[in-house]
């Protein structure tokens, strides 16, 4: 923003804008020319491109009341995530598990079962 005083401008949303392509660019090349898993060219990019599109979508909601159609997910909403998935996956091999069983008084009470003498 170019006054911390006054209002943001559609110039200030401008500004935010490149700063957000250019973060994008360098990403990306960070990523094209990596040396390993843990780069620290990359983490770093990772780092300027969140923070820039951080500043896009403030100044970009200042501005104009607008929203972007996506969010930073932070690291434990992904641990949670995880967990969901997970807890999820146990519970569908529960239920197939459950399948595989036959529950004894269901089919004592059967209306077609025939009793043995």
């Amino acid at each position: 923003m170019s006054d911390p005083t006054s209002a943001p401008s559609g110039a200030d949303v401008r500004s935010a804008a490149h700063a957000l392509t250019v973060a994008l660019e360098r990403h990306l090349q960070a990523v094209e020319t990596r040396t390993g898993e843990a780069d620290p060219r990359v983490s770093a990019a990772f780092g300027e491109l969140r923070d820039a599109f951080l500043d896009y979508e403030d100044v970009l909601y200042d501005v104009y009341d607008e929203v972007v159609p996506f969010e930073i997910v932070e690291d434990d909403e992904l641990d949670d995530d995880e967990d969901d998935e997970d807890d999820e996956a146990d519970e569908l091999e529960d239920d197939e598990d459950e399948e595989d069983y036959v529950d004894i008084d269901e089919v004592e009470d059967s209306p077609g079962r025939l009793d043995r003498k």
